[in-house]
């Protein structure tokens, strides 16, 4: 199970569009699929995803407080039930469909699905859609291409709350997540307490203050491809924006 990847023999609950990810597992596909056909190749459709009152699993021990069992039926072996986690009577289950149906609700559907997949047997999911239209810097000479996406995770534990994340950080796998979850993208959370469908418009606000920072990234970008400096200039500038210069050296 690389990188926590959820697998069954030779099968396993991811899916990336054209690009393998480094794991080389999953369903690799060549053009931008319905968020159902994403669902679908990434085996995290039709979990069933259900709470059972832990009283009826452990006969003869009653709970001091409301305590359910999150359970799934198994992506890959029919008939076996799995239990994904404990969680208390305040919890809300967000199955992977409704976690979708935001991702697409967020973005008005102007963004294409770019990987999903299931990590750590099921417990947490995570999903990346990717902008259309990528920041070219210096269009006309060696283009640096920089990826804008947008990142659902989730758990089904009760660990986690659901984020949705700008990063730049295209996401097949947890080590991948890890490194998502650090960057300082805009983000919202929602908590498994609360109801997705009235959070909509607060999760478009405040992804929306990314939208500004991109377009000002890519004006000041811009810029300094059509300014021409000396190695002595440049070397000015990150000392400036590192605050190097202003620092001791290390042997002092």
């Amino acid at each position: 199970m690389p990188a926590a990847v959820e697998t069954y023999k030779d099968m396993a609950a991811f899916a990336s569009l054209r690009v393998p990810a480094w794991h080389d597992l999953g369903t690799v596909f060549d053009k931008p699929v319905s968020t159902q056909e994403m669902l679908s190749l990434a085996h995290m459709s039709g979990w069933n995803i259900r709470f059972v009152n832990a009283d009826e699993l452990i006969p003869g021990v009653k709970f001091a407080k409301p305590t359910f069992h999150v359970l799934r039926d198994n992506p890959f072996v029919e008939g076996q039930v799995d239990g994904l986690g404990t969680v208390g009577g305040r919890y809300n289950i967000f199955s992977n469909e409704e976690i979708f149906d935001f991702g697409d609700s967020i973005t008005d559907g102007r963004r294409r699905w770019e990987t999903a997949g299931s990590l750590q047997g099921g417990t947490k999911v995570f999903a990346t859609l990717v902008a259309t239209d990528d920041l070219v810097l210096d269009p006309n000479g060696s283009a640096d291409v920089i990826k804008r996406y947008i990142m659902l995770v989730s758990s089904h534990d009760g660990y986690t709350t659901m984020i949705v994340k700008m990063v730049n950080t295209r996401v097949v796998c947890q080590n991948t997540l890890n490194v998502a979850l650090g960057e300082a993208g805009a983000e919202f959370k929602i908590r498994h307490t609360q109801g997705m469908e009235t959070k909509i418009q607060d999760t478009k606000s405040a992804l929306g203050l990314a939208a500004v920072y991109d377009e000002a990234f890519d004006k000041e970008a811009q810029s300094f491809f059509e300014k021409e400096m000396n190695l002595s200039q440049f070397e000015s500038i990150v000392l400036d924006m590192l605050d190097i210069a202003q620092k001791p050296p290390l042997n002092q």
